[in-house]
């Protein structure tokens, strides 16, 4: 009967220790993991709760290096941000990465569209708010000369299906 309680102590034991080494692991992972396959992780709807909760964490608990910060801005990396499923999550991690240098003004090297020009064609008002709140330049121009006014309002006219006045009303110039 001793060996017997002896023999479950130790696979008890056993079990906790590699728990504790896994679960080390993952938040190893976690905190360390670049910023985008972070944002990544998080918005995925397939992954189960616990890894996109981790994936939150890691992006909110994290200092982001330079380098990382060098990286989001080369791709307008405020846009991933804002594309997280939690507006809230969203704004506290803008606020975040923009406490370690995020430029909210960089534009994308690929499409030439900053954050702010990218959510104003998208039609999404909220997004917009939160990058003129968190001090997104409306007047920066892509790499076309267009800034974020004349985009939506190119793109009202080549969709005019799609309602746009609330983020129009966000971009126009105030009398």
């Amino acid at each position: 009967m001793k060996t017997k309680v002896l023999n479950w102590t130790k696979v008890l034991l056993a079990s906790l220790l590699l728990l504790a080494l896994a679960a080390g692991g993952a938040a190893y992972r976690y905190l360390t993991a670049d910023p985008l396959q972070l944002v990544v992780e998080a918005s995925i709807d397939e992954l189960p709760a616990v890894m996109r909760w981790a994936a939150l964490q890691g992006l909110h608990w994290r200092s982001p290096t330079a380098e990382e910060i060098a990286s989001l801005n080369r791709e307008a990396g405020a846009r991933y941000l804002l594309a997280l499923p939690d507006p809230q999550d969203a704004s506290a991690l803008l606020r975040h990465y923009l406490d370690h240098g995020l430029d909210l003004n960089s534009r994308d090297a690929q499409s030439g569209l900053t954050a702010l020009q990218g959510a104003a064609i998208a039609n999404e008002p909220a997004q917009v708010a939160l990058l003129l709140e968190l001090g997104a330049d409306p007047q920066v121009a892509d790499s076309e000369g267009r800034t974020a006014l004349m985009l939506v309002q190119l793109s009202q006219t080549n969709r005019p299906d799609v309602d746009y006045r609330k983020t129009l009303a966000l971009l126009s110039p105030k009398t």
